[in-house]
């Protein structure tokens, strides 16, 4: 309770990046296609994303000849760039961004690519059959993601509101 209301209760569900996309199909393999949208680097940023260690580096553990110019002064920029997910960590908020591994920690734990629009779309809780529009750009697919609530979220949201409700209303 609280202030006499009736919250709903915490989940205490704990899910990490391993068990929100860890079982899915390689994206040479997938028939889904969202999993298989994602975005094309220049053989520059691929190598430079080899170069990044798996399971949660990034730019920070770069070598220093492969550290971008403008990373080059201290206390510029974001430290999570070009970072990885972490597989049992939760993962980072998927921001509108998540299809760029320079707008965040948005790369994939172990494959040196950028995490799907599905991975992107399962790390927000989205349901694995939720089907996106597919006539639309890569970077519209992923600010429907990025500002989206999570559906876990809204679901206890809206429990906290029907008990609300079903208290005042009746």
């Amino acid at each position: 309770m609280l202030g006499g209301l009736k919250i709903a209760p915490a989940t205490k569900e704990k899910v990490t990046v391993r068990d929100a996309i860890g079982y899915l199909e390689p994206v040479a393999l997938a028939n889904d296609l969202m999993h298989k949208t994602t975005v094309q680097h220049s053989e520059r940023i691929k190598k430079l994303i080899a170069l990044i260690p798996k399971n949660g580096g990034s730019r920070a553990n770069l070598p220093d000849d492969h550290i971008l110019n403008c990373h080059r002064k201290k206390g510029v920029g974001f430290r999570d760039i070009y970072g990885r997910l972490k597989w049992d960590h939760f993962s980072n908020t998927i921001t509108g961004g998540c299809l760029n591994p320079s707008k965040g920690r948005f790369l994939h734990p172990e494959e040196n690519r950028v995490i799907t629009a599905r991975e992107a779309a399962l790390l927000q809780t989205f349901p694995a059959n939720y089907k996106f529009p597919n006539t639309i750009t890569k970077s519209s697919l992923a600010s429907l993601r990025g500002n989206a609530l999570p559906p876990k979220f809204s679901f206890i949201q809206c429990l906290n509101i029907k008990n609300h409700l079903d208290r005042y209303i009746g």
